[in-house]
């Protein structure tokens, strides 16, 4: 995840997975509950 967070250049990077929490991996990255997607992911 690291090296195509740095070589995509991007702002932030979102994790989705099977788990019921969402919570921070680093500053720049979260990993979002599939269940809680909608409710978590900042809008476009």
């Amino acid at each position: 995840m690291h090296s195509a967070h740095e070589a995509l250049q991007l702002d932030h990077l979102y994790m989705i997975h099977a788990g019921q929490h969402t919570f921070p991996l680093a500053d720049d990255t979260r990993a979002i509950a599939l269940d809680r997607l909608l409710d978590d992911l900042p809008p476009l």
